[in-house]
């Protein structure tokens, strides 16, 4: 069996296709997201509060992910050798964000709906959260390498400038909104 769809499915699919799977599984987060009542919080956070209307945790996501499409595209400009489509841009960074479901997905389960304080629960979440965000990343990595076919040695120190400040606007933009 061939496992590298699991970290490079871009090999497979991209452009039109890629984006119209990236935004089906966007919906799919933000609705288990809202059910789950699990906020997350771009790459670096995660809430778990029910407190909040379902357009908050779609603008969450949707600003997440356009920030991201917004900072690779960029980079890629800076650093690409050749041209590129941005619909390619936004269809990988869309598809890159698929295992962020993992983690609204095992609210779904009995044991993790509810708990009270610090619990193993909590941190088995957490643990779940991370491991999503370290694919997803990966995934993104190599949907920036391909769509944007970067040309330069400084490719990885690129891309991880790109993460840190779309974290940092992503945060800045999501204060506002809560102010």
């Amino acid at each position: 069996m061939n496992w590298e769809w699991l970290y490079n499915p871009y090999t497979k699919i991209a452009g039109y296709e890629a984006l119209l799977f990236g935004v089906i599984v966007h919906v799919l987060i933000v609705w288990l997201s809202y059910f789950t009542g699990t906020h997350i919080i771009g790459y670096s956070g995660l809430i778990l509060a029910a407190d909040a209307p379902f357009w908050f945790f779609h603008t969450e996501m949707a600003i997440h992910a356009v920030v991201i499409i917004v900072a690779i595209g960029v980079t890629g400009l800076v650093l690409a050798g050749s041209r590129f489509r941005w619909l390619d841009v936004m269809g990988t960074v869309l598809l890159s964000r698929v295992p962020l479901v993992l983690t609204p997905l095992a609210r779904l389960l009995p044991p993790l709906k509810s708990f009270y304080g610090p619990s193993p629960i909590v941190y088995l979440i957490t643990f779940i959260f991370m491991g999503s965000v370290i694919w997803s990343i990966a995934l993104l990595y190599h949907a920036f390498k391909v769509s944007c076919n970067p040309k330069s040695r400084f490719t990885i120190i690129g891309f991880i400038g790109a993460i840190i400040l779309s974290e940092v606007f992503f945060q800045v933009i999501i204060k506002i909104i809560l102010s």
